[in-house]
């Protein structure tokens, strides 16, 4: 092999691992995109107020257990209402992977609220097909939401008691 044929073989070679280096790099980057905490302050402002509502309305429906002065009607109306604010505040932020992560946040209180007005209004003690299944729904878009969000806004989440 001569010299100027080994020296385009090298340099073809060498074109193709850069490409295949960058092509790796750029499927990385847009892999990991979502999980590298890049959050803006201002949104997760955002996901900090709403997390505060959110612990704020856990806290009074537990503390509203524990009296036995749980009104499930009222219960379901706040639960719905915190959906609305968290769909609002969505609009909000600059992040579109906040944004959707705020939707489906909403999306599961107001599921939530939904499966609870639902069991206040029931006669029968018995649940409907598929009740438990609604719950476990609300359950991940609540919790798995809030995981996401904490990735990325880990202060906006107070310690627990």
């Amino acid at each position: 092999m001569t010299t100027s044929r080994y020296r385009r073989w090298a340099a073809a070679i060498a074109a193709l691992v850069a490409v295949a280096c960058l092509a790796a790099g750029v499927a990385w980057a847009v892999r990991h995109h979502r999980t590298s905490p890049v959050a803006s302050a201002d949104d997760c402002a955002v996901v900090a107020q709403l997390a505060q509502l959110w612990r704020a309305d856990s806290e009074h429906s537990m503390d509203a257990l524990a009296r036995d002065e749980n009104i499930p009607l009222a219960e379901a109306d706040g639960t719905v209402a915190l959906s609305a604010k968290v769909r609002a505040a969505a609009q909000s932020v600059s992040d579109p992977a906040i944004k959707e992560d705020l939707d489906s946040w909403a999306d599961g209180f107001a599921l939530l609220g939904q499966v609870i007005r639902d069991d206040a209004q029931r006669s029968s003690p018995k649940g409907p097909t598929g009740e438990a299944e609604r719950i476990h729904q609300a359950g991940d878009l609540i919790y798995l939401t809030a995981d996401k969000l904490r990735a990325v806004c880990p202060d906006a989440f107070p310690g627990r008691r």
